[in-house]
């Protein structure tokens, strides 16, 4: 035989060797048996629901594992990141029921417990991790997740006394509400109702706030602080406003994240013990970025400068009138 064609053979015999088995145990892992999918994009914020779905042939339940940043290399229980996978233990594996139809759902609702970043979600036929996945049937997909945010901006940086101002921006990862402080010398916007303003985003995350003509006449020249609080993870405010136990005053204070106690920091924002201006933004910004609360914020500041000569308020728009009809008569009659 011609020694080409034997050196052929020869070659082709180790490929075959060595694809053989490679192919084989790709064909023990991912199978059409068991899919998954994940509802959406593929592109979640920090504390949205996820709902996965995928049908499975093989087995009467899914089992459910997570990869990625900063959790065990072998996977982790998807509802408990901190919680390793391990095969055999079903407890370390988050399950679903796989229905009559051969269909099955999970929704994930603590997805807060996640770094940013992309992960693997694998559904499994059997309670296997990453390790053991040759001998069990199993799927994938990928999701990526990402940190709530939030923007703000302003319809003007200089407005004189009784000109409205607009407050806008974003505020990402669907939170319920946003915290809008405007603090100044002698000014907080929350002084009339004695407690925090909020404000409710829009479906498209779009949120605004208004200062009218009349909030504004009060203001005195110098520069405001604008201050947007975003609830985060858990979707409530851990920095609150609260009546003051001496009942001189409102203070803001903060409730840790983790067990709902108070973080013993406060400070007044109204009554005569209050913090102004530049000193009481500082402190609502420390006490945000505190280590116990998962809050955040965005901040930028705006000025008011003279009064507007346009202004009227409206108790003056009211003596004007009555004052035209005083004249009025006062020309017939007097």
């Amino acid at each position: 035989m011609n020694s080409k064609i034997i050196s052929l053979l020869i070659i082709s015999a180790a490929i075959f060797c060595v694809i053989c088995p490679a192919q084989a145990e790709a064909d023990a892992g991912q199978s059409e048996q068991i899919t998954i999918t994940a509802l959406g994009d593929g592109s979640y914020y920090n504390g949205e629901v996820i709902t996965f779905s995928g049908t499975d042939t093989e087995s009467d339940y899914v089992y459910l594992f997570i990869t990625g940043p900063n959790l065990n290399a072998d996977g982790a229980k998807l509802d408990d990141p901190g919680t390793a996978a391990i095969s055999g233990n079903e407890g370390t594996f988050a399950r679903a029921v796989v229905d009559s139809d051969d269909t099955w759902e999970y929704e994930l609702v603590g997805s807060r417990n996640f770094d940013a970043g992309s992960y693997t979600i694998y559904a499994v036929t059997e309670p296997k991790n990453k390790e053991d996945l040759s001998s069990g049937e199993y799927d994938t997909v990928s999701i990526i997740i990402k940190k709530p945010f939030i923007t703000v901006q302003l319809s003007e940086p200089v407005i004189k006394r009784g000109e409205e101002l607009t407050i806008t921006g974003s505020a990402e990862g669907n939170p319920h509400f946003v915290a809008v402080w405007v603090l100044g010398y002698d000014y907080w916007n929350g002084a009339e109702t004695g407690s925090m303003v909020t404000v409710v985003p829009e479906d498209d995350s779009s949120y605004e706030y208004v200062l009218s003509g009349d909030e504004t006449a009060k203001m005195e020249d110098g520069e405001y602080y604008v201050v947007v609080q975003h609830s985060m993870y858990n979707d409530e405010f851990n920095v609150v406003t609260e009546p003051a136990s001496s009942g001189d005053g409102v203070i803001v204070t903060g409730i840790a994240t983790v067990d709902q106690k108070s973080t013993g920091d406060s400070f007044y924002i109204s009554g005569k013990y209050a913090l102004r201006g530049a000193d009481a933004a500082e402190a609502l910004i420390d006490e945000i970025n505190s280590a116990d609360i998962d809050d955040t914020y965005t901040m930028c500041t705006f000025k008011v400068e003279g009064q507007s000569g346009s202004y009227q308020s409206d108790s003056n728009t009211d003596n004007s009138i009555f004052a035209a009809i005083g004249n009025f008569f006062d020309g017939i009659f007097g």
